[in-house]
């Protein structure tokens, strides 16, 4: 039976892990998985995903984008600069996503989730799944979804065209 549709559902789920934890690339942890993880495996997925003619990318990040103007390229690997900056920070640059993957042929969208602790815990994965499944939804291509299933303002830092190409 073939596949007509795919969806990619990327969640970034490490938010400050200790100081020392690094990938064995030496990467930080948090850029490792929340960024460089999901940008990996969409670029392997991305030859099936273009195939299908009409998948999804839904990619989960968080207000923290914000919070930053840019990636501190030398706090990536472990050494003094990466030691030197706050864990916070860390974790708000790498919420990073540039918008680059959203063609006519596979829809993305970055999903605010919403610190959805601090509500009613049905709403949580409301905008996940919108971008995920409503038709409604394929406006929103290469757009920055906001809680609840709303079309929001990403940070203008990642309309960068050469760091997301």
């Amino acid at each position: 039976m073939a596949v007509s549709q795919f969806l990619l559902h990327l969640f970034k789920g490490v938010i400050m892990p200790p100081t020392d934890a690094v990938t064995r690339d030496d990467y930080d942890l948090q850029f490792g998985l929340n960024a460089v993880g999901h940008y990996y495996s969409t670029r392997l997925l991305i030859p099936e995903l273009l195939a299908t003619g009409s998948s999804r990318i839904v990619s989960v990040t968080s207000h923290g984008h914000t919070l930053v103007d840019g990636i501190k390229w030398e706090t990536l690997r472990d050494g003094p600069e990466r030691r030197k900056t706050k864990l916070f920070d860390l974790y708000n640059q790498s919420k990073r996503n540039c918008d680059q993957l959203g063609t006519k042929h596979v829809s993305l969208a970055q999903v605010d989730s919403g610190a959805f602790a601090q509500y009613d815990s049905t709403k949580g994965a409301l905008t996940s799944l919108y971008a995920a499944t409503s038709p409604q939804a394929l406006n929103a291509n290469g757009k920055y979804l906001i809680p609840w299933a709303r079309v929001g303002k990403a940070h203008p830092p990642t309309h960068d065209v050469e760091l997301g190409a």
